[in-house]
């Protein structure tokens, strides 16, 4: 046998020990339970459409936002991001009054990080007596994916879609608008700042997808070939 292959006991043990699934929590998905016309959607607007960030000045952003935000000032902002870095990975959620940052399992991708952030959103929303509210992310994949259900497969963008349908049952009239990052809009540098500093955690199950994503046996399949 090549020196450089393993045995399949030690590639075994090595795949649980690198991707924890022995005490991992594997978020199941959720099927919808809506006919196909009636999937649940999301409200999308984008007021930066028109300009492309690597050849636009911040201040230029932050004057559209400004001005963004004077036609929809009936709109409670909330702002949410992700973070994740070694052995990190956190989100937040800044609301005008308050601003809640939360450490999520380290095995979780970037973008369900992003999506969970306003899964919790959408949960504190859904205690509020105010019924309209705009959030913003800098995700633009995460918006993709609540816009083009039938592409998605994680299961976080599923709960978020079906925490809206509820919302929007009771009243509630719920926007998501696309900001870009590190642009001195004060809203998402707050929650970026939050998000890359969470101290509370969440606990939070992790998507089949992202296991794999983490798994060094994955990334690197070479190593690893029977």
């Amino acid at each position: 046998m090549p020196a450089h292959l393993m045995f399949v006991m030690d590639r075994t043990k090595l795949f649980l020990e690198e991707s924890a699934l022995i005490s991992l929590d594997v978020k199941q998905f959720t099927f919808f339970s809506f006919p196909p016309w009636s999937v649940p959607s999301i409200n999308y607007i984008d007021p930066f459409s028109l300009f492309h960030k690597a050849s636009t000045a911040p201040v230029v952003f932050y004057q559209v936002f400004n001005l963004h935000r004077s036609l929809y000032s009936q709109y409670v902002p909330v702002f949410t991001d992700g973070s994740k870095s070694t052995n990190y990975v956190g989100c937040s959620v800044a609301f005008p009054d308050s601003v809640s940052a939360y450490r999520l399992n380290a095995a979780l991708s970037i973008y369900t990080a992003e999506a969970t952030a306003i899964s919790c959103t959408l949960q504190r929303i859904s205690s509020e007596n105010t019924r309209q509210f705009c959030i913003y992310t800098d995700s633009m994949s995460v918006l993709q994916s609540l816009q083009q259900t039938e592409s998605s497969n994680n299961p976080v963008i599923c709960d978020i879609l079906l925490q809206m349908e509820d919302l929007r049952n009771k009243g509630f009239d719920i926007l998501f608008c696309w900001v870009p990052s590190h642009t001195g809009i004060k809203g998402n540098e707050l929650a970026d700042s939050a998000a890359k500093s969470a101290l509370v955690p969440l606990n939070s199950a992790v998507p089949l997808s992202d296991v794999g994503n983490n798994c060094g046996i994955c990334k690197n399949k070479t190593n690893y070939t029977p």
